[in-house]
């Protein structure tokens, strides 16, 4: 069951000066008029990856990215190169610069070159997580595959530590540069009949918050008590979501155009108005006891606080508030031509969801016929208006009588909108960090709920 790996010293992230240094030099080499925003991002992973009880690739990996965007009245170049030398650089200015020729100029282009914005400053690194080599790494998956070749089961996964840094210069001044760690676990351990799956996987900027020894015993568990399940009839059922089934549901909403302010007042999406140019702002959406939200400060949903290809920072922002829709997103050109504002309110595509204190526990002893689900596939929007989504459940599914969990359950495909079944919630749990679709770049927290009437179609063919 051993694992190849040689810790190595791996190049270190680029430090702030060093990246203010290549953007001012970047800057210096573009010509004529126009604006220029130079972006750079520098990044360190270390994985391991297994299947089948055997890891079969550990690997460290060092980028550096640089992108630069030349805007001269509304027309854009942008080229992005890995050359950090200055003849690299000069090459790639100069490509910017020649595109700006076969663009189209925007004559009633606003001026939306960044302006001086707060930006916040949340706590996403870990020494501990940075300095984790391959050997250690190594160490750590063989503990967690031992249990599982015992039981006589198969386990699939990945351990991802990465350690990242953002900067950003405009020729107007304006410098942004944060770090930031990220530990990204997942995995899958499966029955030899392949009737039985289980799945748990997080991720968070700081590996000591994520129990992996844990977490793949929980994946075990759910394996077992997975195996060979029964149909069940679709239909209507309550059910109680695990958060990251929540966080499946509710990924179309968040990270789409839905929460768009433009496009709701252009009348499209479940938050367009009655008539052009209005939304449901002020409206309820949802149950009284849901809100949601996003701060890059959130202690256990934090992430990187400005936009990484342009540097605009996000505010803290309340999408919605005990049900009812108080924003939507916009950009600067559209605060400053609309609302008469210099400032955006973006959204990051991470999002806290809360609203109870209820337990899995609590919710399963007071359920007399249901189904517990720990987590949704494929989830995609069937209809963009009332954000109507089709998928199935995937890596247990359970039937409940009677307030006990009694027997595993086969897959169910679904169709169902976050809309209508957070209409419906009867129970809602404490918000934990989950695992997002995009890790590092998104941070999701959601609680776990308990919905009635969630509505399934059929018996999916999936495990």
């Amino acid at each position: 069951m051993g694992i190849a790996a040689r810790a190595h010293a791996a190049p270190e992230l680029l430090s702030r000066d060093q990246c203010k240094a290549l953007l001012d030099q970047c800057v210096s080499m573009s010509r004529g008029g126009g604006t220029s925003l130079i972006t750079l991002h520098s990044e360190r992973v270390g994985s391991v990856r297994w299947a089948r009880n055997r890891a079969y690739s550990a690997c460290d990996i060092h980028q550096t990215i640089l992108e630069i965007t030349r805007t001269i009245r509304g027309a854009v170049g942008r080229v992005t190169t890995t050359r950090l030398d200055g003849a690299g650089i000069r090459e790639a200015v100069q490509a910017a610069e020649q595109q700006l020729v076969y663009t189209d100029e925007q004559f009633e282009h606003l001026n939306t070159s960044p302006v001086i914005d707060p930006m916040s400053n949340p706590k996403l690194w870990s020494d501990e997580t940075h300095a984790l080599d391959a050997e250690e790494r190594g160490a750590l998956i063989r503990d967690l595959l031992e249990p599982v070749e015992a039981a006589g089961l198969l386990a699939a996964g990945e351990l991802r530590l990465s350690a990242c840094s953002y900067a950003s210069l405009s020729s107007t001044g304006i410098f942004r540069y944060y770090p930031t760690t990220l530990a990204d676990f997942s995995t899958t351990v499966r029955d030899t009949s392949g009737t039985g799956s289980g799945w748990v996987g997080i991720d968070d900027y700081e590996l000591k918050r994520i129990d992996c020894k844990a977490l793949a015993a929980k994946a075990q568990e759910r394996c077992l008590a997975s195996k060979n399940p029964v149909a069940a009839e679709p239909g209507r059922y309550t059910v109680i979501l695990d958060p990251q089934a929540v966080a499946d549901l509710f990924r179309p909403l968040v990270a789409g155009v839905a929460l768009d302010r433009v496009a709701a007042e252009s009348g499209m999406g479940p938050f367009a108005g009655p008539k052009r140019g209005t939304s449901k702002i002020g409206a309820r959406v949802l149950d009284p006891r849901v809100t949601l939200s996003a701060d890059p400060v959130d202690p256990i949903g934090g992430f990187v606080p400005f936009r990484a290809w342009d540097g605009t920072p996000y505010r803290p922002a309340i999408w919605i508030e005990q049900g009812v829709l108080r924003n939507l997103a916009y950009e600067r050109e559209y605060a400053l031509s609309r609302l008469g504002k210099s400032t955006s309110l973006l959204n990051p595509y991470s999002f806290r969801l809360s609203g109870g204190t209820a337990s899995v526990e609590q919710m399963i002893a007071s359920t007399d016929r249901g189904l517990l689900i720990t987590r949704l596939s494929n989830v995609h929007v069937l209809d963009f208006d009332t954000m109507l989504l089709g998928g199935y459940t995937r890596d247990g599914l359970w039937l409940i009588e009677q307030g006990k969990v009694t027997k595993p359950v086969k897959n169910l495909s679904f169709v169902e909108s976050p809309l209508f079944a957070f209409n419906r919630i009867e129970q809602i749990g404490v918000p934990q960090r989950v695992r997002s679709a995009n890790p590092g770049a998104w941070a999701w927290v959601a609680p776990p709920a308990k919905v009635r009437d969630f509505n399934f179609v059929s018996v999916a063919d999936a495990v």
